[in-house]
C-alpha cells in the first residue's frame, strides 16, 4: 500500500516525467518513505485496514504537496 502512495501521484504528474527535478523529488521522497514504512509497520498489522488507508492517503498527500512546492511556477520552464 505504501507503494501506491508514490505511484498514484507520480501518474498524476505525468506531464513532468521528462523533467529531472521531478524524478529527484520522487527519489528523495522514496528515501524518506522507506524508514517511515518500517516504523509504521507494527501498527499497520494490528490497526487494520482503516489505519493503512489513512497512512496511504496522508503519504500520497505529502507527495502531492512536495511536488507542488518544488515544481516550476511556469509549466514551460521545466
Amino acid at each position: 500500500m505504501a507503494g501506491m502512495a508514490i505511484l498514484i501521484p507520480t501518474l498524476k504528474y505525468q506531464r513532468y516525467w521528462k523533467a529531472k527535478w521531478f524524478w529527484l523529488v520522487i527519489l528523495g521522497l522514496l528515501s524518506l518513505q522507506l524508514p517511515l514504512v518500517i516504523l509504521v509497520r507494527p501498527f499497520a498489522g494490528t490497526s487494520g485496514f482503516g489505519f493503512n488507508l489513512l497512512f496511504v492517503y496522508l503519504d500520497a498527500l505529502a507527495v502531492i504537496v512536495a511536488v507542488n512546492i518544488v515544481r516550476p511556477r511556469d509549466d514551460s520552464d521545466y
